[in-house]
């Protein structure tokens, strides 16, 4: 019993093969599988696998209107079957992969915003005590008639104020330079 093909369905089977020639089957059957892979992930990617192995062996195999191949058709259609199911887990996998970098690049935006918080923080919590202090070691400083122990240990707390603004004031600079707002100061040198 041979099977009649809707009138469409040849002239469109006879159009194409007439303008483009046989069709190689792995081109045809991988390209909606590869969309649907990189798209969708490997369950899309599987399902369009079955439904253009399903749809190819309909209408492009002998006898047409079946599902049923001959043998040397059934081997071409199995060996495209197994390279689109390549095609589907590579596609998944690479879906996966982008998510994968996806979340990590959120997560490091996450982290450079927790640490310019931090470095604010640090700008006001810190580094905003040291002036007064700072002031407070250079008044006792100007005081006639210290001791010179005091005057020494108030020497050495002045410079170690100075070298904690220094380190504070350098963080916070190479914080600038990293978001690129770093400010330069124009200033003549003699050499």
């Amino acid at each position: 019993m041979a099977v009649v093909l809707p009138p469409f369905v040849t002239w469109l089977d006879h159009a194409l093969t007439d303008l483009l020639g046989p069709p190689p089957p792995t081109t045809v059957y991988a390209i909606p599988v590869l969309i649907a892979g990189v798209f969708g992930g490997f369950r899309p990617a599987l399902i369009a696998t079955v439904w253009s192995l399903a749809l190819g062996a309909w209408f492009l195999m002998e006898p047409h209107g079946s599902l049923l191949a001959n043998s040397h058709d059934a081997t071409r259609l199995g060996l495209t079957g197994i390279v689109c199911l390549l095609i589907a887990a590579l596609s998944g996998w690479l879906h996966r992969e982008r998510y994968r970098v996806l979340d990590a690049l959120s997560e490091a935006e996450e982290a450079n915003r927790a640490k310019e918080q931090f470095f604010a923080m640090l700008s006001h919590e810190v580094r905003t005590p040291l002036n007064p202090a700072l002031l407070e070691v250079s008044a006792l400083l100007q005081r006639v008639g210290l001791p010179l122990d005091v005057r020494s240990a108030l020497d050495t707390v002045q410079r170690c104020l100075q070298t904690e603004g220094l380190f504070f004031d350098d963080l916070l600079e190479l914080n600038r330079a990293a978001h690129g707002k770093l400010s330069l100061e124009l200033e003549r040198l003699l050499i």
